[in-house]
């Protein structure tokens, strides 16, 4: 019985959520969820967390230079 939840907005850039929902700082603030996977997380979890939301073209700037800085990154880990 899992279950899950869509976010419909177009004030809200996909790949900024995807790339906040798999930070450390997002699974920093999940205190006393025990699981390593976010298909374990509840809704009521979620709708607890504080989520930061810039505006959409500030998103678009945050997922370019991730998308720039990321691969680099991982050439050295």
């Amino acid at each position: 019985g899992a279950f899950m939840s869509k976010i419909h907005s177009k004030n809200i850039s996909n790949r900024y959520i995807q790339y906040y929902l798999e930070s450390s700082v997002f699974r920093g603030s999940l205190d006393n969820v025990k699981t390593e996977t976010i298909n374990q997380i509840t809704q009521r979890k979620l709708k607890e967390s504080l989520f930061p939301l810039p505006p959409l073209a500030e998103q678009e700037r945050i997922v370019e230079r991730l998308n720039e800085l990321l691969p680099l990154c991982e050439k050295y880990i």
